[in-house]
């Protein structure tokens, strides 16, 4: 998206897709997709993307799934940029 090569709604149903093709392949166990955190240096790991898949798992009622992993840093994400689900 960053590069313009992809629209963020395209951006959407790629990770749509990918959400329902992963939720096929249980023979593993249940494949658990983590989102957020912090990167290697602490800082906010939070981005566009993030959002994206909290959209997709949304719109696709969790396509099967029991949840999706959120990862938070007490000091970088409480109260100012939080996951949070987006409404409908």
């Amino acid at each position: 998206m960053e590069t313009g090569r992809l629209t963020p709604d395209q951006a959407l149903e790629l990770i749509m897709e990918y959400l329902c093709k992963l939720a096929t392949f249980l023979d593993a166990g249940p494949n658990v997709v983590t989102i957020g955190g912090v990167d290697r240096n602490g800082e906010d790991a939070v981005n566009d993307v993030s959002y994206l898949f909290l959209e997709a798992f949304k719109r696709l009622k969790g396509c099967g799934r029991d949840g999706l992993a959120v990862r938070i840093h007490p000091e970088k994400t409480r109260g100012n940029s939080s996951l949070r689900l987006p409404r409908s």
